[in-house]
């Protein structure tokens, strides 16, 4: 034990003077500040709390959550998850979304009951041209509708 200004300082080290664990305490205006380090930390307890004002955890490779019950995220501002990928999977079960507001779906392309198509080759060629128009005599409804709406007929076609 090392005893500092307003802090204390324990550290125990193996013969070859290798850290393998510092434990330090240090009393500041704000309060305490303990500080640890170590090759693992592993709790096992019936319950774990924190209460803070901000709480952080970064990790160099990755974090994992588990649960044999339900995990619960909320908080009163908003919940942002950003990502290179990011997968949301229910498997057996349901994926729900509910908003008083809009629901907004932006990307690319948003694929609905399928799967993206595979670019065709370059061996292919150009794709196809767009169908024929289809006849104004195809479209069922009020003629001034149909033209309202923007609907390419055959009498549209140039000659």
């Amino acid at each position: 034990m090392q005893p500092r200004p307003q802090a204390a300082l324990v550290t125990l080290r193996n013969a070859q003077d290798d850290v393998l664990l510092s434990f330090e305490i240090e009393i500041t205006p704000a309060g305490a500040v303990v500080r640890g380090r170590a090759a693992a930390l592993e709790i096992d307890a019936s319950t774990v709390a924190t209460r803070c004002d901000e709480f952080r955890v970064e990790a160099r490779d990755r974090i994992e959550l588990r649960s044999g019950g339900v995990i619960n995220q909320e908080a009163q501002a908003g919940i942002r998850v950003a990502g290179g990928d990011v997968e949301v999977q229910a498997s057996p079960g349901a994926v729900r979304v509910r908003a008083n507001d809009d629901v907004q779906l932006l990307g690319e392309q948003v694929l609905l009951n399928c799967d993206r198509q595979p670019p065709l080759p370059a061996w292919t060629g150009a794709p196809a041209a767009l169908p024929a128009p289809v006849p104004r005599a195809g479209h069922a409804g009020d003629a001034e509708l149909v033209d309202a709406l923007g609907v390419r007929t055959s009498s549209d076609a140039a000659p």
